[in-house]
């Protein structure tokens, strides 16, 4: 160490003691000096004064002889850390460590996250146990719904199937002349109800004219014309039939007042319900009318050919002054048979059910 003086000035041969410098006396013992730096002591020690303050400096390496330190390499590995560059990165880590306030928050955020998800599920709980008997039986409905719907359509599959044997031993039986047996098959057949209720009375109507049977016939046209379980179309089928068969005996303001809805031009059996509303204004002596309807026939090109013919004919005689004893002869629109016995028949008009 160096020690120098920082006031004062020498005292010619004086000497440094204990007695006259005890600072000097104290840190030559804690600091041991070599050669002439103990010089500088000693004429420290000859001031007639003991210094106010000493300064003291280290030495450089380069002055005091002793070996230099390595510096520190940042990009050698520590012995603790194991990392590159000390414990820098420790340091670093340790800055991002949360204040006890953060930590506190955090916690407390923790604790409302659970508390708040409890609340969910007790409020859950709470709903289910209220709720959980309407829902058990709704499923319930749902499930007995669906198992009555599938036997009603299985009941229909089963009705049907019976009304299209029957159905084809009535044929049979009409067809070997037994018009009895035949008849009894088409009730069973119309007992049955749906559409193929409808197929079943037309014919079996059609029997019962052929065997003179015309009331009775009659009756089955107005029944089945009122039934509203049937088609539309075999109810404005029913309605022209009945027209035909009973012009001269029924009511003629009954049957005009079946015919005149028929008359639309979207209806497939129009123009027979058109003809035979010149029949019934010739029946009511209304000859003009009846000339009206049938000009209005031949006008229009999309007149079927046997309703054409007729109405020429109607026309010719009407225009001669003479009058029609009887309605045209036209033949009973033929009813379609069902294709497989397995299934009911669809609704609909054919070309044979839009010429009568």
């Amino acid at each position: 160490m160096r020690l120098r003086r920082v006031c004062g000035e020498p005292r010619p041969g004086a000497e440094a003691n204990s007695q006259t410098c005890p600072q000097i006396s104290g840190i030559a013992a804690f600091f041991p000096l070599s050669g002439g730096r103990f010089d500088e002591l000693q004429h420290l020690g000859g001031l007639g004064k003991v210094p106010p303050a000493l300064t003291i400096t280290t030495p450089s390496a380069s002055e005091s002889g002793a070996p230099k330190r390595p510096q520190e390499d940042p990009k050698r590995t520590h012995r603790v850390t194991k990392q590159k560059g000390g414990g820098r990165k420790a340091a670093k880590t340790g800055k991002n460590k949360p204040t006890p306030e953060e930590e506190e928050q955090q916690a407390l955020d923790a604790f409302m996250t659970e508390i708040e998800d409890d609340l969910r599920d007790e409020q859950l709980q709470k709903l289910w146990d209220k709720y959980k008997s309407a829902v058990f039986g709704g499923m319930a409905a749902i499930v007995a719904v669906v198992a009555g719907y599938q036997y009603w359509l299985g009941q229909q599959e089963e009705r049907l199937a019976a009304q299209a044997d029957a159905y084809a031993s009535a044929v049979v039986a009409i067809e070997d002349g037994n018009a009895e047996n035949a008849l009894q098959a088409l009730g069973d057949v119309a007992a049955g109800g749906g559409n193929y209720q409808a197929i079943a009375d037309l014919r079996r109507a059609a029997l019962l004219i052929e065997q003179g049977q015309r009331q009775d016939a009659l009756s089955l046209y107005r029944s089945l014309r009122n039934e509203a379980s049937v088609a539309q179309a075999y109810r404005d089928l029913a309605s022209v039939l009945w027209a035909m068969h009973g012009v001269g005996v029924e009511d003629t303001a009954a049957l005009e007042d079946a015919l005149y809805p028929i008359t639309a031009p979207t209806n497939p059996f129009s123009y027979s319900a058109l003809e035979l509303l010149a029949v019934l204004a010739v029946e009511r002596s209304d000859i003009d009318e009846s000339r009206s309807i049938l000009q209005d026939l031949l006008d229009d090109a999309g007149t079927p050919s046997g309703i054409r013919g007729r109405a020429e004919e109607m026309m010719a005689v009407l225009s001669g002054g003479g009058l029609p004893l009887l309605a045209p002869s036209a033949p009973a629109p033929e009813i379609e048979q069902p294709a497989t016995a397995g299934a009911e028949a669809e609704p609909g008009a054919t070309s044979s059910e839009e010429t009568p």
